[in-house]
């Protein structure tokens, strides 16, 4: 699994989660609304692999800013969230996609928030 919008990187995997309402700008108010665990992400290789992920880790606002330089705006995400799971990337964005250079399955066996 390569990066879409970087083919000579590898794929990578990394949890988000995302406050109700985002309207996708990312701009203003709303880059606060999608969270993601940079600090957690892993290279897609083949094999089997676990990510946990605490919630008082320093995710990453989908611009600029991470749970430690906008605590309120994390709190208030935490607090509203209305999605939760992973995105595939790698490149210039966490969740811009990957594409097979062969054979490939991704199979989820458990996802759990507690």
């Amino acid at each position: 699994m390569v990066a879409t919008t970087a083919p000579s990187t590898p794929g990578i995997i990394t949890p988000y989660f995302q406050r109700t309402g985002d309207n996708w700008s990312g701009r203003g108010r709303f880059e606060s609304y999608r969270w993601y665990a940079t600090f957690a992400t892993q290279t897609l290789t083949p094999g089997e692999h676990q990510i946990v992920v605490p919630i008082d880790g320093n995710w990453t606002a989908v611009e600029t800013s991470s749970a430690a330089s906008n605590p309120q705006g994390f709190r208030e995400a935490v607090r509203d969230t209305g999605e939760v799971g992973f995105v595939l990337g790698g490149g210039d964005g966490y969740g811009h996609g990957v594409h097979a250079t062969g054979r490939a399955r991704l199979i989820v066996t458990d996802f759990r928030v507690e």
